[in-house]
């Protein structure tokens, strides 16, 4: 399979560029054209260079004052200040007030120049475009490389990136601010040249997004599954968690696994999962009434009717759901309760199991409740709305608790 990506800008949410690109190659996907705005500019770059894994120990080795420059405080509260419908009214601000005043830019040059080599790039099998927007003729600049001057690339790199605060300079006699202010997404630019199929790779960055021209063309986006966090927050867990979420957020789109929050190579059937709530025992199904606060009816039809429908409830389930979805809803929301790895790939079985032991730990450290406090609470209504969490891994710690009947592989 062919395409060409387009990597938003975001700052130091780009590290997922990093994995989203890594699951691309072990998907045998092949890219014939890269481009990026800001931050994405210079992945792409990057990755045109020398692959998705010298991106990923650039990102993973990265340190702040290489991408940033001195008075980072000042400069992060300024920049999170602002909204999407600002940019546009800002563009005039920003020519004015700006001047020469601003903040040094040294580290973040001496970066590109290090890291970027312009000659491999150029010589690469793969197409490059960036988008910047020039400030001294009020409009974007859209390019592939073949339209950036021999030894500029660096300026263009640069002036894709420049963003306001920055100390302002002139690339080539001219002024430019962040391709943000234009497009952050630049799927067009790709069409404009030519490719039809296309991959674009999310941040949910701060910026303005053209809306695609082509409707015929391909357009398959990579999402972040969760918060990539601050823009400038270049810590080595936030961009190795980053890395990873968009490996696996890659793989889940392409690979059609399952998971809300956690990426499973399968799930059972709806069959499967009613046999597996069916095979509780009575005493279970008493339990779960107990821990809910429902009043006790025949226990089968205590489980189907009431137990369940109020587990759907709490976890704000869709209606629509099947016994499969519903039970992978429940093992999502309380592995994520219990700070299970979410970056790994499992199975149904591996993810009960991995709850099941979790379990054992968490029920030892809450061991303390406030008992009277509960039966107050559960007396005026209010149980399992201010003890939800609670409540819920009560039920998974009863549903899961021994070997079922019911289920695949007898869980």
């Amino acid at each position: 399979m062919k395409y060409a990506v387009a990597l938003e800008g975001g700052g130091s949410k780009g590290a997922y560029h990093a994995g989203a690109l890594r699951a691309l190659r072990e998907l045998n996907i092949e890219i014939e054209a890269v481009t990026g705005t800001s931050i994405g500019s210079i992945n792409g770059a990057y990755y045109i260079q020398d692959g998705d894994q010298k991106l990923t120990e650039f990102w993973n080795n990265i340190k702040p004052e290489q991408l940033i420059p001195d008075h980072l405080e000042i400069f992060k509260n300024s920049l999170i200040t602002w909204e999407v419908d600002d940019y546009r009214a800002l563009l005039k601000e920003i020519r004015i007030t700006i001047h020469e005043r601003g903040l040094d830019l040294s580290n973040y040059k001496k970066t590109l120049y290090d890291f970027i080599d312009e000659e491999k790039v150029r010589a690469s099998t793969i197409d490059f475009g960036l988008v910047t927007y020039s400030l001294t003729d009020m409009k974007p600049v859209e390019v592939m490389i073949k339209d950036i001057p021999e030894g500029k690339l660096i300026e263009f790199l640069i002036a894709s990136s420049y963003l306001p605060g920055f100390k302002r300079e002139k690339l080539s006699g001219k002024s430019f601010i962040d391709g943000a202010f234009h497009d952050n997404l630049p799927v067009n630019l790709l069409i404009d040249n030519g490719y039809k199929k296309i991959i674009a790779i999310e941040l949910l960055g701060i910026g303005l997004k053209q809306k695609v021209k082509d409707k015929t063309a391909e357009v398959i986006y990579i999402v972040p599954s969760d918060d990539l966090g601050k823009v400038l927050d270049f810590r080595k867990d936030v961009n190795k968690s980053n890395i990873l979420m968009g490996y696996y957020d890659t793989l889940k789109l392409f690979k059609y696994y399952y998971g809300n929050w956690y990426y499973l190579k399968d799930i059972w059937s709806p069959e499967e999962a009613f046999e597996f709530f069916d095979g509780l025992s009575k005493d279970e199904i008493d339990g779960l009434a107990e821990i809910l606060n429902i009043k006790r009816i025949p226990h089968k039809r205590c489980l189907f009717e009431r137990i369940i429908p109020k587990l759907m409830e709490l976890i704000d389930i869709p209606e629509v759901a099947d016994y499969n979805m519903v039970l992978l809803y429940i093992l999502e929301y309380v592995a994520k309760l219990l700070s299970i790895n979410r970056y790994q790939l499992i199975t149904m079985e591996e993810l009960i199991k991995l709850i099941t032991n979790h379990l054992l730990h968490f029920k030892n450290e809450h061991r303390d409740w406030n008992e009277s406090i509960i039966k107050l609470l559960k007396s005026t209504g209010l149980y399992t709305q201010t003890f939800k969490d609670q409540v819920i891994i009560g039920c998974v710690g009863l549903i899961t608790a021994g070997n079922k009947q019911g289920g695949r592989n007898g869980l």
